[in-house]
């Protein structure tokens, strides 16, 4: 005599396929978003790699463009050992991946600034394509994430935006002016004068000024001291010579006279990624 299976209630095997179903619809959707991403990531650089070929060849004859080509050589170098890092891993790292293609939206950000001061005739204009796959990239969020860190820095943050989008006589130029001040805000905060002095990111200088501390060397104690994850950390380190060249066009942008507003916007572009990608790497 064979004992009856007990009964299965219907609602339990439909519960049971759903949660299936429902974890195979996420992995999926990890997938897809890890693949759209290292799309972006490929697509970004490939579009970089020829200006920077061309700025290396002109530094031959051009020293203002060695800074630039090495500069971008050394942070693509970097970035590189980050993505194998990431290709190694078993687990689909889909965190890292997003903070990858952030980071290369900045430096392709960057490229797109540069650009416009060393133009390569022959490929026509860098144009800076944001990340269409990035999520939670408004400017109100990266506000409230700065909050975290000072509740002034959110403010300024917040403000340019409100000044862009919310002014109609020449928004661009007292932007310029705000994003500069969040900037020194947040490398102020992350890079005290005293600290990096007594760090190994910094060197006495000549002249009348032994004390000062240069913008790249506040950078790099910043990375190396604040990013957790060490490739990341020197990913970073290794943008601080484009940071500040791009600090350098707000500048000479909010020079008094004629605004080329093309030029502006782009630096003005290119800061605000760099700051929300040390947002995300700093885990705000």
């Amino acid at each position: 005599m064979t004992s009856e299976s007990p009964r299965v209630d219907p609602k339990d095997v439909e519960a049971a396929f759903d949660v299936a179903i429902g974890a195979a619809g996420d992995l999926q959707g990890r997938f897809i978003e890890g693949a759209q991403n290292m799309g972006y990531i490929r697509e970004s650089l490939e579009r970089a790699r020829p200006y920077y070929v061309a700025w290396a060849e002109k530094s031959r004859d051009d020293q203002g463009l060695t800074a630039m080509a090495s500069s971008g050589a050394a942070f693509v170098k970097s970035y590189g050992e980050q993505i194998y890092r990431l290709a190694s891993e078993t687990v689909i790292p889909l965190s890292g991946i997003r903070t990858a293609a952030g980071t290369v939206e900045v430096f392709v950000a960057n490229t797109s600034s540069n650009a416009s001061l060393a133009a390569v005739p022959s490929l026509g204009e860098f144009s800076y394509e944001p990340n269409p796959f990035r999520t939670g990239a408004d400017s109100q969020a990266y506000s409230e994430r700065f909050v975290k860190l000072d509740s002034a820095l959110g403010g300024t943050y917040r403000e340019i935006w409100e000044v862009l989008y919310g002014t109609r006589a020449d928004p661009v130029r007292p932007c310029l002016f705000l994003i500069r001040q969040a900037f020194d805000h947040l490398f102020g905060r992350l890079a005290p004068d005293t600290e990096v002095r007594s760090s190994k990111h910094w060197l006495p200088k000549s002249g009348e000024k032994p004390d000062q501390v240069y913008r790249e060397e506040r950078i790099e104690y910043a990375a190396f001291t604040h990013i957790k994850d060490p490739r990341q950390a020197r990913t970073h380190a290794e943008q601080a010579k484009q940071m500040s060249e791009t600090y350098n066009q707000l500048n000479r942008a909010h020079e008094r006279g004629g605004l080329d507003k093309d030029k502006a916007t782009k630096a003005l572009m290119a800061m605000k990624r760099l700051l929300e990608d040390w947002a995300d790497a700093l885990g705000l």
